[in-house]
């Protein structure tokens, strides 16, 4: 058994304490004999025999409380000898192998497994160690072990994939499984193209532990310096049917010192081509081409942007898109009686003899129906207080599919009744209706200064000519309680919430809290097309919140629920879980009769063949004599070592055992009778 701290073993010496303290004052009997006694002879001498068993055991119980103490101290692991939990053994030398098998390394199978060979090829097989840590994405790692079959079985099946370069991430992973070997002698191999790309994820904060080396062979590069790739796609995700054309833009460079020109770009959607556009790419440089196309079909719409004069299998000649086309969606739009404000509301989402993705349906509170929420997508509640108790239910049913509810409550609102009907729906519960205060001569009222421009209701109005946010005046507002659930994306120069969400299910419920009538904003009267534009947005932000992912990359996990059944971009079947996206395309989930794509891309940067010197790794992750590795601690080791420790905790099982024996001992020198 090893031990952490061997030299705390000198103190088992203190076992013989307690045996010395005995000899020194054990009792001097004297026999005397007494006539009036001798009938007790033998009651007498089974006592002492029993006194003496107690004195054994209390003598050795204290023996061993001592040989705890020291054992502890000396903080006692589990055998090295065999590899314990975590890969912890000793060995001669270790090494780790790491071998860079992305996408950008096609073609040099035969030199990456060479080269992994070679570096195995100098180690004692049942003395020495090895890992092996491919990585094309996140690394893939065989061993550390002493027996060299399966690694070298892994490196006969070395060969590039289609995932992304991460080199940082692989050394990491190689300094931390070196730290759980105990070699004198550690280092690392690392065999890679050095792709400058796949250095982006350094961020610095650590270096290689204390005594492991690390070396470098650099690949040949298989990507032709005189290239060219898309690097970058942009695409609509999520859109709602409108007919209205979308913008698809891709960005394309040229690796290559020379400028290259009409290169042919073309855009196809459902295997269609329905646009080709020529682009001149100077050297060295990336040059944008965007298509505008509509998307008619509801559901999936499948679009690839080509170099159709490069060969269809070169890295980075195809970028995969997939954007989905919501049917059009049915908005109830719920008032009270007498209510004149539903009417701007609904010709703001449907205007009268215009093209709209949504279908508007008006209602009054007093005759809603079940059916009537059921049917819908949307729910907007304008100035109504209240609903009944099946409704509320179909209300949250609506929520929980991944439907919406747009809140707009005004001065036909009682705050009581509102919380009593929609509180555990809504936002945040009504308190009271406040009055702005007069913030100069000419106008009076709120502004919304506190805007989250990056949220998708009013990202749009950070674009030229979209609209000044800071233009509408609100002199009423509600005062709210209980939103802490929530997330305000809008407030009011008083730092009171404008507009604010709340996840609940699959749905989202917004409210805006003042009302859009006349006599509490002029966000209708004077900011109409604001108005028009903020209403589209929030419509069309509940339509796509619920859209699931539907865009990766080679090397991520494809979110799946547990009945849904996949297949990849061949027509393969994959049954293994979790699903691990391997190639660039479609791959199609099936649920029941429905189904959805996902588009998978190679990683952008591994079409970019820009290397980096061997000078930069080493001298970012290699530390110099005298340099405080504290300070440049790596937190994977910290981990690392701190899970060492808990693999070494046999110590805190012999405290235990410690305190066992000191309660035991305790009690029996209770019941012993010293004289």
């Amino acid at each position: 058994m090893p031990f952490l701290k061997p030299y705390f073993l000198i103190a088992l010496a203190v076992v013989l304490v307690p045996l010395i303290i005995h000899l020194l004052t054990r009792d001097q009997i004297k026999k005397v004999a007494f006539s009036t006694i001798r009938f007790f002879v033998g009651t007498s001498k089974n006592i002492l025999r029993k006194k003496k068993i107690r004195e054994a055991f209390l003598l050795a119980s204290r023996m061993l409380a001592c040989a705890l103490i020291a054992l502890a101290f000396a903080r006692p692991m589990f055998s090295k000898d065999k590899p314990a939990q975590g890969g912890r053994f000793n060995a001669e030398k270790a090494r780790a192998i790491v071998v860079d098998a992305s996408a950008s390394m096609a073609g040099t199978d035969k030199s990456i497994r060479k080269q992994s060979e070679d570096a195995l090829s100098d180690l004692s097989e049942g003395s020495d160690a090895a890992v092996l840590i491919g990585f094309s994405g996140k690394p893939s790692v065989v061993g550390p072990s002493k027996d060299f079959a399966g690694i070298r079985d892994a490196i006969s099946r070395l060969a590039p994939g289609n995932g992304g370069t991460d080199i940082a991430e692989a050394l990491r992973t190689a300094n931390s499984m070196l730290s759980g070997v105990e070699a004198s002698d550690k280092s690392i191999i690392l065999i890679s193209d050095l792709q400058r790309s796949g250095w982006q994820s350094f961020k610095g904060g650590w270096k290689l532990a204390p005594g492991i080396k690390m070396s470098i062979i650099k690949v040949a590069p298989a990507l032709r310096s005189d290239r060219i790739a898309i690097t970058e796609g942009d695409y609509p995700h999520n859109i709602v049917l409108d007919k209205i054309p979308r913008v698809v833009a891709a960005k394309v460079a040229n690796f290559s010192d020379n400028p290259r020109s009409a290169v042919e770009v073309s855009l196809s959607v459902n295997g269609k081509v329905v646009e080709t556009e020529k682009i001149n790419i100077p050297a060295r440089q990336a040059v944008a081409v965007r298509f505008r196309t509509a998307f008619a079909n509801t559901g999936d719409n499948l679009g690839i942007i080509r170099l159709t004069q490069e060969d269809a299998k070169q890295l980075g000649s195809a970028y995969y898109f997939n954007t989905r086309v919501n049917p059009t969606i049915t908005i109830t739009l719920i008032s009270q009686p007498g209510d004149n404000t539903a009417k701007f509301i609904a010709i703001a989402l449907q205007p009268p003899g215009a093209d709209s993705p949504f279908r508007i349906r008006m209602l009054n509170s007093q005759s809603l129906t079940p059916k009537d929420i059921n049917e819908s997508g949307i729910v907007i509640l304008n100035n109504v207080d209240s609903a009944g108790a099946e409704i509320c239910s179909a209300l949250n049913v609506l929520l929980q599919r991944g439907g919406g509810i747009i809140y707009l409550p005004g001065d036909k609102v009682g705050a009581e009744r509102f919380n009593n009907a929609f509180a555990a729906i809504s936002p945040a519960k009504l308190s009271r209706i406040m009055t702005a205060p007069a913030t100069d001569e000419q106008e009076q009222g709120l502004s919304l200064t506190k805007v989250n421009g990056e949220h998708p209701i009013f990202e749009i109005f950070q674009k030229p000519h979209h609209g000044d946010l800071s233009g509408p005046r609100f002199s009423k507002f509600w005062e709210l309680t209980d939103s802490q659930l929530s997330k305000v994306s809008a407030r009011f120069s008083n730092d009171r919430p404008a507009v604010l969400e709340r996840q609940i299910g699959q749905g989202i419920a917004i409210m805006m809290t003042s009302s859009i009538s006349g006599d509490w904003s002029n966000l209708v009267i004077d900011k109409g097309p604001m108005f028009v534009s903020i209403m589209h947005q929030i419509a069309r932000y509940i339509a796509m919140k619920s859209e699931r992912k539907s865009d990766y990359f080679v090397g991520d996990e494809l979110k799946l629920s547990a009945n849904e059944k996949i297949s990849d971009p061949e027509g393969g079947k994959i049954t293994d879980r979790p699903v691990i996206a391997t190639q660039p395309g479609f791959y199609v989930v099936e649920t029941g009769t429905e189904k959805f794509s996902c588009s998978v891309n190679v990683m952008p940067g591994e079409a970019d063949p820009t290397e980096m010197k061997q000078e930069e790794i080493t001298m970012a992750v290699v530390p110099v004599q005298g340099e405080n590795l504290d300070a440049a601690g790596d937190e994977v080791l910290a981990k690392e070592a701190k899970e060492r420790i808990d693999k070494m905790a046999l110590w805190r099982y012999l405290i235990l055992a410690l305190a066992v024996l000191l309660a035991g001992e305790l009690f029996l020198g209770n019941k012993t009778v010293r004289h």
